[in-house]
């Protein structure tokens, strides 16, 4: 019996996920940023910045992350899964560990080991995050997630190399499959971090709310879809201590749902910024190539000191 690692369809990381979206079925990904610079009073692509590749299997999972620079590896990150079966024998095996270790009377577990322990007998699978740098011979099992599966609720556990908790998330799921709310803790169960989500079907929308570990309100998210559930614009507010809102986008997305034009706001409720996008797609309709041009605005006019613009290129495979 298998287990996949849960995936909702919700963008939960905002702007990065607009951009990251793949129609299909890739096997390979690899993203480059480039400088860019004057030519003939037209900007163009110039050197390679920095350079991602990113691995998936046949079911969608990533197994394996590549960071270039200047064209040599500087970190490569590896993803194993365990399904259910291969996960269960696992715990037993850390339980049984745990229980063989006494000192003083006194049973002797990591985090991972209290995790399996509390949900034993539960739906649950594993991904182990492996990493690997030019400076080492031998792959370290840098991270561990395991992933609990309830009626209405999953928990993700993230564990460091000594299995010592780093955060727990626990996602609150409707009848629907969608997230109404994730709360993230530390190793004492102090909140980190809080996220609402809302939905409404007239209009089609979803507000994302997020609170500090004091339950402040430190960032909201409108999302107002078309009837076909494409994205059509985007709001962005983040707040101050005192609620108040701090900084403002709005998006304005195509009709596939891509970023097409954006204002960023100051506190005073001007626009600072105004932002265009331009793409280029391959036969599968993903962008193989986009770029990002910024102009600063004051008094309600762009001024004249260009910014460069930001370009970004994308090779995809497919199985």
């Amino acid at each position: 019996m298998k287990i996949i690692v849960l995936i909702l369809s919700l963008c939960i990381n905002a702007k990065a996920q607009l951009y990251e979206k793949i129609n299909g079925n890739p096997s390979m990904v690899k993203k480059v940023y480039l400088l860019s610079y004057k030519k003939n009073n037209s900007w163009v692509p110039g050197k390679v910045t920095s350079e991602f590749e990113t691995y998936y299997n046949r079911d969608g999972q990533m197994i394996k992350e590549l960071e270039k620079s200047s064209g040599q590896i500087v970190l490569q990150k590896n993803y194993v899964y365990k399904d259910y079966d291969e996960t269960l024998e696992i715990c037993k095996d850390s339980i049984k560990k745990a229980e063989k270790t006494t000192s003083f009377s006194l049973v002797s577990e990591n985090a991972f080991t209290y995790a399996c322990k509390r949900h034993k007998g539960k739906k649950m699978s594993m991904k182990i995050q492996y990493n690997i740098s030019p400076q080492e011979k031998e792959p370290k099992a840098f991270k561990t997630y395991l992933y609990i599966f309830l009626s209405a609720k999953s928990i993700e556990y993230v564990f460091d190399l000594d299995l010592n908790l780093e955060y727990k998330l626990e996602k609150k799921i409707d009848k629907k499959n969608n997230i109404t709310e994730e709360i993230k803790t530390d190793f004492d169960e102090k909140q980190i971090e809080k996220v609402v989500y809302k939905y409404s079907k007239q209009p089609l929308s979803l507000t994302i709310k997020y609170f500090d570990e004091n339950d402040l309100l430190k960032k909201e998210i409108i999302k107002d879809y078309r009837s076909d559930n494409t994205l059509r614009i985007q709001r962005e507010m983040t707040y101050d201590n005192l609620e108040q809102v701090f900084s403002k986008n709005i998006i304005e997305c195509d009709t596939s749902g891509m970023p097409l034009e954006e204002k960023q706001y100051g506190q005073d409720g001007n626009v600072e910024y105004e932002i265009s996008y331009s793409y280029k797609y391959d036969n599968k309709a993903n962008w193989i190539e986009f770029i990002k041009t910024k102009k600063r605005i004051v008094y309600g006019k762009p001024i004249k000191d260009e910014i460069p613009p930001e370009i970004f290129k994308r090779e995809i495979k497919y199985y």
